[in-house]
């Protein structure tokens, strides 16, 4: 089902709004005209009869006016509701897809964080097992490839941000 943003229903009913406005202009312009021929046709007419079907014609005229500025009116004001709900259905739309979104977010992080603490597991080796190659090292004294993996390492860890800077999506 195609949807019709907000801004798009306003767009289109203002132009009906605007078109309806037209519409009543053109229609009072045409009623004035009349009115005045009418006018002069029964001024001008000596029969009684003449005059009172031209202001019977007067009078149907004038609640004709009437009735489609009062449509005009209910016409404006419905638009106004419509756009009104228009606007409570997108900020609420908008409300859900943020909260959806933030949920998303919070459960990619934890996801992320777990799938991290896991790699970090497989790849770890147990305390015990690394105070004994400890212990290896420091007999044979620090080699120079010791020395070089350390400070490669610290040079990547250098440019990383500190734990609680990194923001997880």
């Amino acid at each position: 089902m195609f949807e019709v943003s907000p801004a798009q229903s306003a767009e289109r009913e203002a132009s009906e709004a605007e078109a309806v406005r037209n519409e009543l202009q053109t229609l009072n312009e045409f009623l004035e005209m009349k009115t005045r021929k009418i006018s002069g046709v029964a001024d001008g007419c000596d029969s009684g009869y003449a005059a009172m079907w031209a202001q019977f014609a007067l009078a149907e005229i004038e609640r004709n006016k009437d009735s489609l500025g009062a449509s005009i009116v209910a016409t404006q004001k419905d638009f106004a509701d419509r756009r009104a709900e228009l606007d409570r259905l997108e900020k609420a739309a908008i409300a859900e897809m943020l909260a959806e979104d933030s949920e998303y977010q919070k459960s990619a992080g934890e996801r992320l964080e777990r799938d991290i603490v896991l790699a970090g597991a497989d790849h770890s080796v147990p305390f015990e097992d690394q105070v004994e190659m400890d212990d290896a090292d420091s007999d044979s004294g620090p080699s120079e490839l010791d020395d070089s993996a350390s400070q490669a390492t610290l040079e990547q860890s250098k440019g990383m941000p500190a734990d609680h800077d990194v923001e997880f999506l």
